[in-house]
């Protein structure tokens, strides 16, 4: 049957695939749809899908422009997500990888 996507874009400002990376932690590609700059709320639907228990501290690293976004329980990323602002047409690579 069908599956519910594991993260989203709040609005549909982007769209957004994720995907788990080997060893742990996972990858979230973001790609702006509105032509003019603004902000993006990723949505982390299923971090276990992702392979991020709900009490794992989880560091979060936008890799483009090498911004280290913090880390948090992946429970808090699954509740309040993780702000971005996106150029027009704008591209995010988020790197969600459990701390120890």
């Amino acid at each position: 049957g069908a599956r519910a996507p594991v993260a989203s874009v709040a609005d549909a400002r982007a769209t957004c695939w994720s995907r788990p990376v080997p060893g742990g932690g996972a990858f979230v590609f973001v790609g702006g749809r509105l032509g003019r700059p603004g902000p993006a709320r990723v949505e982390l639907h299923d971090p276990a899908a992702l392979g991020l228990a709900p009490e794992a501290q989880v560091a979060v690293t936008e890799l483009l422009g090498g911004e280290d976004l913090g880390r948090r329980p992946a429970a808090a990323l699954a509740r309040d997500g993780v702000d971005l602002t996106l150029g027009a047409w704008g591209t995010a690579v988020l790197r969600l990888t459990p701390a120890p």
